[in-house]
């Protein structure tokens, strides 16, 4: 339930994020790109875009869990 910074630019299919102040993470760890607390919406306005274009962009072989 802790927010981390994205480093640097998204490239390809890997995303860096920056857990160094998270001590409780560990490799392995599940991650939450995008729900009701992290909308599509706010990653579109930071990366100067639309919610559509976000959504859309995932990569389709990251796992997706739908509740």
């Amino acid at each position: 339930n802790q927010r981390a910074r994205v480093l640097g630019l998204i490239s390809m299919d890997i995303t860096v994020i920056d857990t160094s102040k998270i001590k409780e993470v560990q490799i392995g760890d599940e991650v939450t790109l995008v729900d009701s607390a992290i909308l599509a919406n706010e990653i579109a306005q930071i990366a100067g875009t639309i919610s559509y274009e976000i959504l859309t962009r995932i990569n389709p072989l990251i796992k997706r869990f739908y509740v």
